[in-house]
Order: structure tokens, then C-alpha cells, then sequence
């Protein structure tokens, strides 16, 4: 302890100097003084902590910043890391080490980002000074005294996930120039890459991609390929297993296979060292211990696709993975794998055709024909795959996910590539019908057979928009391009008239609400305008399939759910890391049925038949039947105790109160509506309401001498009673409602008044005040005190199931605003109107204020939207104010400015081809500027359909100022593409131009701005044309 007394002691006297005593120290004081602390730790190691402590302190400045002392103390410390710069004393190493972390923790938590950066400095320069004095003699103690300085910057870097760098691309290049010194340990160099790894990782760490690739790709890929390839040449199937394992992972995460016909095919070269790569570059045979040659990667998984399919437990898994990494193995022999993969897939054909197969089988011959279309890119495809193996597989499984990706892979290259027969609308038509039940599966896939007609390219433009709330609105902008009148003219004649209809029905069974009401809204068209028997085919298969799934659900029957495809026997679990890997892949591919509700789905569908009775009722012959079958099949088996005696029109009625207290007017009721017949209901009730005004007088009887002893006055003290039922509370303000709105009751010779005694009514000045109303103003606290508890707020307001409730309150608070005369009253009544004010009443509620402002109500009124459907305007409400605005500014005398100014506003906007042209050169513009920042399969699979959708509609000709700004879109996202989607556009460009698919003008207009938009730089197109010609030069070879 007496050190560190006397440490202490030094501090105090350190902290006296206002610059700090040790700044008047000469240099070797104050190494003698480093040293003095470090030489002691030796003897008590469990000081370490203290020390580190004592030397932040000392490096402590006021306001989270640093000592100006600090980077003089911190370079001294530094350099007593190791030997290699400390050569006056041998000190503890390991301990000053452990000391300057501890120091370094402190710190982090102190001192300010901003501040940071001296100590970065003094870091960077020992580091810097550190790599010219490693040598191959001095490697182990060098390396460890890297390693020590290493841990400290680890700590700095994963502080906050990078929230103390100050300039991470310093530290990135030198961490990069550390990576290069020769000699360093494997120990040194494993916490080198932890460094580097949570420096890439860290969450508030910026680092331009260009710069984490180059780290990366060019210091660590080389080091790692030679590493696996080693992995390779072993005589361990467990290592070399794991290796390809690790290669495949490599690869589905940099270049994963696509999974949509319109992707690009991503590319990663794996180069690997070219004496061990393939048969024709390597000079001489190697040969292990036991004499069997040693094969190259290239061999190795080209030997795994050469053996014939078997039901081993490694074969499909270890012929996925060789699938997976081949395209991208570096050099590439074409001419020698072509052929293998081709035959490969030729073979997985065979088991389909023999019925010995299994769902892997289909997902690895997916992905071999995904290998080979990376391979090549011609239109021999059609030779290699013959397009009748497709098609066959296609019509046997239109269900199977990996059958649907192989097909949409398969027809889409032979688009680019012009071959126009297999996709003839003959051909396709014939695929067609056992297609169609994917339309409205309401599972999410893409399916480009089609896509040439353009029903289909709008399905794939609302498929590519999640179903969010921040998305929905621009899902709904597609999804009303289905609407009958408005997609007619985009299909032909025949089968395809149902292909918006199935679409549209898929669509209920997205698990978003606020999406159903306006997909009914638009399946109605189509049941008001389709030709009827085609209709009620669609919409009947649907409602009976839901039916079928909704009882299997009820009965927790699920087997026919996921049928088994081929041979079990081939389903067996694949071992070992590639195994895993396998499975997990095949599951996130394959396993699409995303649990649908089927039940919530029929509901829906029974729901829209509401939209048109009149189409509905001539088919009662059919829907019988399944009504009949619900109430067999689901209702009764819900509640068999019930269901034998259960009145179903008492059940639909929704009664307030216990049934034996009503028992004797439920009773007259149904008496009444049985005399009455169900049209005269709704009328008969409301005379029996009026007639019940007569009986006022009974709630207004008090005992003398006892005012508490009044009705109303118990039954609205009811509303704050502890546990309120809903019910109960609905009840209570019924009555409210009713003493508030009814008129007084007028004798007649027929209908006499009651003479009743004892009756108190509340006086008031106002004559206009009924008699429920003077009955119910003492109850006005008590009806306020409730309405502030349930809260009428905005977010209530916005809850459709709360409209009624919500809409009788706000009833009950305006008639009674009138009997509101307290300061504290008023403010709580404007607190509970407010919420709905702000929702967009307040036009009404100022013209009804003063009459001068009605024009502000009819100017609204002319952008009024449907406030039932999302987005919809409300066409008679705005047909309404048109006609009384035009009305009323013939019959002006003089002009009326406040009124015109608005009426003229509102009338130069509604353009919605003018927003969307301003909307996409937005995006264009901050796109070129960098603004907004996109990766490049983003632009990809969102910005570029929605871009290009323009400039293929015909009838977007006419607009020019939205086909130039789709135009230049499409340059401002190939400014940002990686080479290969580039080429790919680019190419897409160049067919559909010289296919005659895009008029002319336009065409060349986007060849040249995608020519114009070409942005690599000099070396990037070196690397490429040099790939091309050791590719070439392999081939000729």
C-alpha cells in the first residue's frame, strides 16, 4: 500500500500546478517516474487497476476534454508497451498492458467524442512506428507488443459500437497496413481481425463501401482462399466438408442466386492459386503420401456433381453447395463444366421422370439451372435444357416453389436471349390454366411467364409493395389499375379475364385490414361488370376452397396442408455443416405457406357479397348450400351444448340487459315484428321511441323532502360507478341521448297526458328547453364527468368499431353544450370536443359558427374524400359542391374575392400524372446528388420496375413529362449499379429495342442515357476485360 500512498501523493501534488506538475518534469524524470510505477506492479499485480486509474486522471481535463499534458504522458506510455521501443528498462509488459486498458475504459467514458482524437493520433503513430521495427528476429516479442496495442484500440472500437472514433478511415487503412507486415504471430493477427471486424460492424462507425471491400476482399480473401483450398487437399471429409460449407455461405451472402427471372446474376470470383486450380494450367500432377492425386476446388466440386443421384444422406446437400460456389471459382474451365452440370441436370430430370425424387431433388435441380444460366448465356440453353423438360415439370408441379423459380429463370432468359417461340402466347396459354391458382394464393411470389401482357406487369408492381403502413397507399395506387373498367382493355379475351379477379380475391388474405375494404370495393366491379357465370365460377371455387380449409382448421386437420412430393425415401435429414446449411436454405425457399387465415378470409368473401345483392340473389341455388354447410359443419361443432336449441333471431338481436329482466319486452317485440314483417320494423320502433316522451314526467316524481330520492339522479350516478360494463354505460346514455333529443309529448283527443303529482322540473330561462331536457340538466356534471373518462380521442376516433359509440357521444356533448354555463364545465367540454375538431371538422364547425364562412365548407367540399375507402375521392359529395359553388357564382352581383380566390386554388390542383413526373425527377435528382443512397439490389427489385412501368405503357406516351422523368430514373439508378446488373440493363435496353418491344424514340432515348450513365472507372473496366480474356484464354485452351 505504501506505493500507492505514494502515488496518490504525487497526484496531489500533480493536481496543484493549474498545467499539471509533470509538464515541468524533464523527459527522463518522467520515464523514471512511468517506470518507477510500471517496475512496482511486478510485486503487486493488483495494482493494475489503481494505476490505470491514476493515469487517467492524470490525463483528465475539465469539460470531458483531455490534459493538455496528455499527449506527451500517452506517447510515453505507449512506447513502455514492449521491448521493441522500451529499451532502458524490462518492465511487466503483460501488466502495462492490462494498466493502459483499464486507463483506456475510463477514458472511453469520459472524454467526448470530439476530443478523442489525440489519442487516435498517438495510437496511429506507434502502431505506424511499430511496423518498420518487426523484423523476422524480434517477430515474437514484437508481435505481442502489437498485440497489446491492438487490445487498446479494440476497446476504443467496440466502446458504443464505434462512438469514439473520430476519423474511422484513418483507423480502417492503418489497421490495413498492419494486416500487410510480415512476421506478425497468428495470435497477433486473430486480435488484428476482431479489431477490424467490430470496426466494419460497429453500428455508429461510417466507412465508405469502396474501402471496406478493399480491406476486406483484397487483404483477407487471398490468405482465406489459400486457406480453404488447403482444407481441400486434406484427407478429412469433416474439413473438407466444412470448407465448402463456409465457401457456400461466402457466396449467399455476396452473391446469393437470384431468386426472380428479372434479377441479375451476381458474380464473386474466387481465385484460387492457379498450380492447383484445373487439369489444363496445372504443370504437374500432385500427389498425396498414399499416392492418389490431390484435386484442385474446381475438380473437387465438379466431382461431386459427377456422382449419379442416390439417396445417401451428403448427396443433395453436397451437390446444392458444389452448385452454389462453381460459377464463381476462378479460373473457370466452361468448356469442361458446361457439359458436367448440363448432364448433372439431365440426370436429377430422370428421377422426376422415374418418381424417385423428393422436394430436395426439385430444390437442387433449381439451382442447377440456375449455375448453368450463369454459365452460359447464349441461347444454346435450349439445346442443353430442351424446353419441353420445363414445360413438363411445370404442368405436373404449378404449385412447387422451386419449379416456379426454375420455370420464371428459365422463360426469362430465353427473352433476353429472342427466342420467341417457346414464349408465344400459344405456348404460354398453354401453361396458363394450371398457373392460375397461384394468382390468388396469397402467398408472395413472382411469376414472369406472363409478363409480357400487361395485367401481369401490374401484379408484379403491386407484388413488389409490402402491405405496411408506410406502403399500403402506393400498394393501393396498383391494385385500383384491377378495377374492371379500368384493366379491361389490358387483357385479352379468354382465360386471363380472371386474372384480376383471382389477384384481387388473393389480396384478403393479407394480414392488413386497412387494405380489404378497398380490394372489395374494387372485387365489386368486377362482379357488377364481368360477364356473370365467368364471375361466380372464381368467386364460388373460393368460397368453397375456404370452407374446406376453414372446417380442417376447426377440426386441427392439417394433413393435406403439406403434402409430400415423389418419394419419401428421399426426405431423409442431410448430415454434417453442409447439411445444415442445406436445410436451412431448401426451408426459407421452399416452405412458402405463410399460415393463412382461411376463416377470416371466407368472412370476407361472404362480407363483399354485400357490395352487390342484386348478382348475389339469382344464385342462391349455390350459396345455400354452403351457408347450410357452415352452420353444420362449424357453427353446431363450436358449441354442440347450444346448438340444438339455440334461437338464432334472438342471438342476432345483441340485447343491453340480463334476459329476465326484459324477458316481457323482448317478448312484445318479437310479437310486434311478426305482425309488422321486416320492412316496417325500423319505423314502428321510432314512433314507439317518440310515444315513450309521454312517461317523461314519471322521472321527474321526488319524495317531499327528499330530493336524493329522484331516478335520474340514480341512474346517472351509476356512470361512476367503480366496474362500469359497457353495456350498462350504453344503456344509461341511451337514455341521455333520448330526454336530449325527443320532443315534448303532445296530447291529443286519442292520447291523453298523465296526470302525475310531485313532479320537479329544474328551471331554466331558456323557453326552447324541452322537458327531457330540463330533466337532464342537473346530470350535466355527472354526463361530463363520464365522457372525459372514456376519452373521445384521436385515436379512438380513428377505430372504426368506436364510430357509433363515438358518434352518439359527440351527439349527447353538443345538445348538452347549451346547458353548460361554468368556467370549469366549458373547459372540459372544449377538451373533449377538441380531438374531433382536429380530425377534420373544423370547416363545418366555422361555418356553423358564423354563416360568413360557409365558403370555406363548400371549397373543402370540392376535395372531399370517401371516408370509408382509403384514398377514394367521395364523388357525390364533390359533384354536390361543384354544382353549388357554379350556382351561386352565376347569381353574384358584385365579385366575391374571398370566395373566388380559394374556389380558383382548389380548381389548379387534384393532377395526379404531374405529381408522379415531379415525384420521379425528385428521385432522380437526388439519386445523381447522392442524396438519397440505395444499395444496388434495392434500386434492383424496387426503383427500377416502378420506373420502367411508364416508359412500357402505351398509353404513358402521351404524357412525356412522366416518360422523361422515368427516363432519367433509370440513368440515375444505373449510375449507382454494380457491373453486372449494369450489363444486364444494359443489354435488356439493347433487345427490347431491337425486338420492337418499346417505341422507337424512346427506346434510343434510354440507350443512350443508360450509355451516358456508365460510371466505372478506368481500373474497374480493366478488371473486367481482363476476366473476360483469362476466361477466353481458358476456353481457347
Amino acid at each position: 500500500m505504501g506505493f500507492h500512498l505514494s502515488v496518490v501523493s504525487v497526484q496531489v501534488s500533480l493536481e496543484t500546478d493549474g498545467e499539471g506538475y509533470v509538464q515541468d518534469i524533464q523527459v527522463s524524470d518522467k520515464n523514471a517516474l512511468f517506470n518507477l510505477m510500471f517496475l512496482d506492479l511486478d510485486e503487486h499485480p493488483e495494482k493494475v487497476e489503481g494505476v490505470g486509474q491514476l493515469l487517467f486522471e492524470m490525463c483528465k481535463g475539465v469539460r470531458n476534454m483531455f490534459h493538455s499534458c496528455t499527449e506527451k504522458a500517452i506517447k510515453l506510455i505507449l512506447q513502455k508497451l514492449g521491448p521493441v521501443t522500451e529499451t532502458e528498462a524490462q518492465l511487466p509488459w503483460i501488466l502495462v498492458g492490462e494498466t493502459l486498458k483499464n486507463m483506456v475504459k475510463s477514458t472511453a467514458l469520459y472524454i467526448y467524442k470530439e476530443h478523442f482524437g489525440i489519442f487516435f493520433e498517438c495510437l496511429q503513430e506507434s502502431l505506424l512506428d511499430l511496423h518498420t521495427k518487426v523484423t523476422e528476429t524480434n517477430c515474437g516479442e514484437s508481435s505481442e507488443q502489437v498485440k497489446r496495442l491492438l487490445e487498446t484500440y479494440l476497446i476504443l472500437v467496440k466502446h458504443g459500437n464505434g462512438s469514439k472514433i473520430t476519423k474511422p478511415v484513418d483507423v480502417c487503412k492503418v489497421l490495413s497496413q498492419t494486416l500487410q507486415t510480415a512476421h506478425l504471430s497468428t495470435s497477433c493477427r486473430e486480435t488484428l481481425l476482431g479489431v477490424v471486424s467490430a470496426l466494419i460492424l460497429g453500428e455508429n462507425v461510417s466507412l465508405p463501401e469502396t474501402l471496406i471491400r478493399e480491406t476486406i476482399e483484397k487483404l483477407f480473401l487471398p490468405s482465406f482462399l489459400l486457406y480453404i483450398e488447403n482444407c481441400f487437399l486434406t484427407k478429412d471429409a469433416a474439413v473438407r466438408d466444412e470448407a465448402l460449407a463456409i465457401l457456400a455461405k461466402l457466396i449467399l451472402n455476396k452473391a446469393a442466386p437470384p431468386t426472380a427471372g428479372s434479377m441479375a446474376i451476381e458474380k464473386y470470383p474466387l481465385l484460387f492459386s492457379q498450380h492447383t486450380v484445373g487439369s489444363h494450367i496445372r504443370q504437374k500432377t500432385t500427389k498425396s503420401k498414399g499416392g492418389k492425386e490431390q484435386l484442385s476446388v474446381l475438380e473437387h466440386l465438379l466431382s461431386i456433381i459427377q456422382s449419379p443421384p442416390n439417396q445417401d444422406t451428403t448427396y443433395l446437400s453436397c451437390s446444392w453447395a458444389a452448385l452454389v460456389v462453381l460459377p464463381h471459382v476462378r479460373p473457370l474451365e466452361k468448356e469442361k463444366v458446361i457439359p458436367l452440370v448440363t448432364y448433372f441436370i439431365e440426370s436429377l430430370f430422370m428421377t422426376v421422370d422415374r418418381g424417385s425424387f423428393g422436394k430436395g431433388n426439385l430444390f437442387v435441380l433449381c439451382q442447377a439451372v440456375n449455375t448453368l444460366l450463369s454459365l452460359e448465356e447464349s441461347s444454346e440453353l435450349l439445346h442443353l435444357v430442351p424446353v419441353e423438360r420445363v414445360k413438363n415439370l411445370l404442368l405436373t408441379f404449378p404449385l412447387e416453389p422451386s419449379v416456379l423459380l426454375l420455370a420464371d429463370l428459365y422463360y426469362q432468359r430465353l427473352s433476353l436471349c429472342g427466342c420467341r417461340g417457346p414464349l408465344s402466347e400459344e405456348a404460354l396459354m398453354e401453361l396458363f390454366p394450371k398457373l392460375q391458382a397461384n394468382i390468388s394464393t396469397g402467398i408472395s411470389k413472382e411469376d414472369g411467364l406472363a409478363e409480357r401482357q400487361s395485367v401481369f406487369a401490374i401484379l408484379r408492381q403491386a407484388e413488389l409493395v409490402p402491405a405496411t403502413v408506410n406502403d399500403y397507399r402506393e400498394k393501393l395506387l396498383h391494385l385500383r389499375k384491377l378495377r374492371h373498367d379500368v384493366v379491361q382493355s389490358a387483357v385479352p379475351d379468354g382465360p386471363l379475364q380472371e386474372v384480376p379477379l383471382r389477384y384481387l380475391l388473393g389480396m384478403l388474405y393479407v394480414n392488413f385490414s386497412a387494405l380489404w375494404d378497398p380490394v372489395i370495393e374494387l372485387i365489386s366491379s368486377h362482379a357488377h361488370e364481368m360477364e356473370n357465370k365467368q364471375f361466380w365460377k372464381v368467386y364460388y371455387e373460393h368460397l368453397e376452397k375456404a370452407a374446406t380449409h376453414a372446417e380442417r382448421e376447426l377440426q386441427n386437420d392439417t394433413r393435406d396442408e403439406e403434402k409430400s412430393i415423389g418419394d419419401a425415401n428421399w426426405e431423409q435429414t442431410q448430415e454434417g455443416n453442409i447439411g445444415a446449411l442445406y436445410h436451412k436454405q431448401l426451408t426459407l425457399k421452399t416452405d412458402l405457406q405463410e399460415r393463412l387465415d382461411h376463416t377470416n378470409f371466407r368472412f370476407l368473401l361472404w362480407r363483399a357479397l354485400a357490395k352487390f345483392p342484386e348478382r348475389v340473389e339469382p344464385r342462391s341455388r349455390e350459396l345455400s348450400p354452403l351457408f347450410l354447410r357452415f352452420i353444420n359443419n362449424e357453427y353446431y361443432p363450436a358449441d354442440l351444448q347450444v346448438a340444438p336449441t339455440q334461437d338464432l333471431r334472438r342471438k342476432g338481436r345483441g340485447l343491453v340487459v340480463e334476459e329476465a329482466e326484459e324477458e316481457t319486452a323482448a317478448r312484445d317485440d318479437e310479437e310486434l315484428e311478426e305482425e309488422l314483417g321486416p320492412q316496417e320494423e325500423p319505423s314502428q320502433k321510432k314512433k314507439t321511441r317518440r310515444a315513450a316522451a309521454k312517461y317523461f314526467c314519471f322521472l321527474a316524481k321526488q319524495k317531499p323532502g327528499h330530493p336524493e330520492c329522484d331516478i335520474l339522479t340514480n341512474v346517472f350516478a351509476i356512470l361512476s360507478a367503480k366496474n362500469l360494463s359497457e353495456a350498462t354505460a350504453s344503456l344509461v346514455m341511451e337514455i341521455a341521448d333520448d330526454l336530449l333529443s325527443l320532443p315534448d309529448f303532445e296530447p291529443s283527443e286519442a292520447v291523453l297526458s298523465l296526470p302525475v303529482t310531485g313532479c320537479v322540473y329544474t328551471e331554466s330561462a331558456d323557453e326552447s328547453i324541452t322537458i327531457g331536457g330540463r330533466l337532464i340538466l342537473p346530470h350535466v356534471p355527472a354526463i361530463l364527468q363520464y365522457l372525459s373518462k372514456t376519452t373521445i380521442s384521436a385515436e379512438k376516433l380513428k377505430k372504426k368499431k368506436n364510430r357509433a359509440q363515438v358518434s352518439k357521444e359527440l351527439g349527447i356533448l353538443s345538445k348538452i353544450s347549451k346547458f353548460v354555463k361554468e368556467k370549469e364545465q366549458s373547459s372540459l367540454l372544449i377538451t373533449l370536443l377538441l380531438p374531433s375538431l382536429c380530425r377534420g371538422g373544423v370547416a363545418q364547425t366555422l361555418s356553423d359558427f358564423k354563416s360568413g364562412l360557409t365558403y370555406i365548407t363548400d371549397v373543402v367540399k370540392l376535395s372531399a374524400f370517401d371516408q370509408r375507402h382509403l384514398d377514394d375521392i367521395n364523388f357525390d359529395v364533390r359533384f354536390s359542391a361543384f354544382q353549388s359553388i357554379t350556382s351561386y357564382i352565376k347569381e353574384m352581383q358584385t365579385v366575391d374575392i374571398n370566395y373566388l380566390i380559394p374556389v380558383m386554388h382548389n380548381c389548379f390542383y387534384n393532377m395526379e400524372i404531374h405529381r408522379r413526373a415531379r415525384a420521379l425527377k425528385k428521385l432522380a435528382k437526388q439519386l445523381v446528388e447522392g442524396k438519397v443512397v440505395l444499395s444496388s439490389k434495392s434500386l434492383q427489385n424496387y426503383i427500377m420496375p416502378y420506373a420502367m412501368a411508364p416508359v412500357f405503357d402505351e398509353k404513358m406516351l402521351k404524357h412525356e413529362n412522366i416518360t422523361i422523368a422515368a427516363t432519367e430514373v433509370i440513368g440515375a439508378v444505373c449510375k449507382h449499379l454494380s457491373w453486372s446488373a449494369y450489363v444486364y440493363y444494359l443489354k435488356h435496353f439493347i433487345h427490347v429495342l431491337q425486338a420492337g418491344q418499346i417505341n422507337q424514340k424512346l427506346g434510343v432515348s434510354l440507350l443512350v442515357i443508360v450509355l451516358e450513365a456508365f460510371h466505372f472507372d478506368h481500373k474497374t473496366l480493366e478488371e473486367q476485360m481482363r476476366k473476360l480474356q483469362n476466361e477466353e484464354v481458358v476456353t481457347s485452351e
